[in-house]
């Protein structure tokens, strides 16, 4: 029962890594990146936001990995699960104003992706390490 709850943890920690990385870049981006309108974000923004995003997902995935006590490619999924799970809720919700509609789904691949690439480069190195 341990080791379950300690594996929710690891994955926790590595959504909440991602979240972190998320925020700041959108608060750096925004400065530097503004939009026509404070509800509508620039082309600049977005694709930047995208960039970003895979990046968090990709350090986000590492460090399940990496922090994983077992199984890293099992939190690692369970990220991805994670993920997938809270974008589709937010696909399901009401649109934010200005983002454009393939946007949600562009985030929602793209995190999985690169939570699912950083798990794997984490796992390699655990390899590494321990051989």
């Amino acid at each position: 029962m341990l080791e379950i709850g300690r594996g929710v943890l690891v994955v926790i920690a590595g959504y909440l890594i991602m979240t972190v990385l998320v925020i700041f870049s959108s608060i750096i981006l925004g400065a530097y990146f503004p939009g026509p309108t404070v509800n509508e974000p620039s082309e600049a923004y977005v694709t930047g936001n995208l960039v970003c995003g895979f990046l968090a997902a990709l350090f986000g995935g590492w460090a399940t990995a990496r922090i994983a006590a077992m199984r890293p490619l099992a939190h690692t999924g369970a990220l991805v699960a994670l993920l997938v799970l809270v974008g589709v809720v937010r696909m399901t919700s009401a649109p934010l104003g200005g983002q454009p509609d393939w946007y949600p789904a562009a985030i929602v691949a793209i995190g999985a992706a690169g939570a699912l690439i950083g798990g794997l480069l984490g796992a390699m190195q655990r390899k590494r390490v321990r051989s």
